[in-house]
């Protein structure tokens, strides 16, 4: 009798932990600043050349910065329709508001000469033109680097290879950022040695 009890209220509890709502998927906030150019979710994307331009960083951060730049500006001509391939050492990161990975990269011979390159959370990538790439390069980065915090930066050391399209933030201060504001938005690949410093 006592078997039979304790085997109706298992089943009671299994049922109800079937019936009970499962809890709500981790929240992802996104961002709004020419949010579709930078996760390559604009009608532009299929104009970009993705085959990947070797350059310097040095060379990144001396391109003309265009002026003008507002919210809902579409994608320009010129950097943001390349693709480019940078070797860097790897300075600093933090997953911020809009839940991208901002990572600072700096030029192998000068840790002085950074600039910022972005993982958009794959969440927040309204078009699947790219995202599986996107996806893979900031699952890489992650694997590599170790975990990265949202509260405070994550100091990094290592040598690494990304892959991204070209992009034109504006200057508001930010760690890392480039004299013209340049950035690698979003990274479509990340190979090399990363860990935390």
């Amino acid at each position: 009798m006592k078997r039979r009890a304790a085997a109706g209220v298992a089943t009671l509890l299994v049922a109800g932990a079937l019936a009970w709502p499962a809890p709500p998927a981790f929240a992802v906030s996104c961002g709004v600043w020419r949010w579709d150019v930078n996760t390559l979710s604009d009608p532009q994307r299929k104009d970009v050349d993705f085959t990947p331009e070797r350059i310097g960083i040095n060379a990144l951060r001396r391109r003309d910065s265009p002026s003008g730049l507002s919210i809902d500006t579409p994608r320009l001509n010129g950097v943001e329709k390349h693709v480019y391939r940078v070797r860097a050492q790897v300075i600093t990161a933090t997953v911020e508001d809009d839940s991208d990975i901002h990572l600072v990269i700096a030029s192998r011979s000068n840790r002085e000469k950074t600039m910022i390159v972005e993982f958009p959370h794959p969440r927040c990538v309204d078009s699947a033109f790219k995202r599986p790439e996107m996806r893979s390069a900031r699952t890489s980065m992650l694997h590599l680097c170790g975990p990265i915090s949202s509260s405070s930066f994550t100091d990094l050391q290592g040598k690494v290879v990304i892959e991204g399209v070209g992009f034109w933030d504006e200057d508001h201060g930010q760690t890392g950022v480039a004299p013209n504001a340049i950035e690698l938005h979003p990274v479509l690949s990340f190979a090399g040695s990363c860990s935390e410093r």
